[in-house]
């Protein structure tokens, strides 16, 4: 085999190569978006449900959101005591 075989078979498995590259990172960069896109609608549905829910039960959601606070602050004062 000469020199200019060598070279052209070397370069075509280099293309190979880089052509499935390409190929798979296209299908990565596809299934980020597909998933970014999932995440979004998911996220719209937890917002719609959170709205509704507050709307339907305005009392009980203030309630939940003022236990949620104590707790933050407990564990944040917990917290800042343990380091003294």
């Amino acid at each position: 085999m000469s020199v200019a075989e060598n070279s052209k078979i070397l370069n075509g498995g280099l293309a190979e190569v880089k052509y499935r590259f390409i190929d798979r990172l296209d299908d990565g960069i596809r299934s980020a978006r597909q998933a970014v896109k999932h995440s979004r609608y998911a996220l719209e549905d937890i917002i719609e449900d959170a709205q509704h829910t507050v709307k339907q039960k305005p009392l009980g959601t203030v309630g939940v959101a003022f236990v949620a606070g104590i707790l933050v602050g407990g564990v944040a004062i917990w917290l800042g005591l343990r380091r003294s």
